[in-house]
């Protein structure tokens, strides 16, 4: 035989790895990747305070100012105020689930949420 161990299921014949695996996770961190984690914060940090200063200074400035009251600018300052939201939301769970060494935590309730509410992205 060829060291694979299969079974018959209905008319098909399945095969099935036999081999055992112990995962290490302690193991994983010593393997984790540390070149990539201090550019993703820089680019993190730079999109999170980026975006929560320039929508909230396009939120100020059309809800201030008398004359830049306009359905136009009312209507920006609705884009601002969805993208300030996905920004204050997103952002920081992106990066938490981009550094963080458990693959299991992308699978649960919050990662599905999070990836409603940018339309997979």
């Amino acid at each position: 035989m060829d060291g694979t161990d299969t079974t018959v299921l209905g008319d098909q014949l399945s095969p099935i790895n036999e081999t055992d695996y112990e995962y290490d996770y302690l193991d994983s961190v010593n393997n984790f990747n540390w070149n990539e984690l201090i550019p993703t914060t820089i680019v993190y940090a730079i999109t999170l305070i980026l975006g929560i200063s320039g929508n909230l200074l396009i939120i100020i400035t059309i809800s201030k100012y008398r004359r830049m009251k306009s359905i136009t600018n009312t209507f920006l300052a609705s884009l601002a105020s969805a993208d300030l939201l996905l920004v204050l939301v997103c952002t920081p769970v992106k990066f938490y689930f981009y550094n963080t060494l458990c693959e299991m935590m992308k699978e649960d309730l919050l990662g599905g949420i999070i990836g409603f509410f940018q339309v997979n992205w």
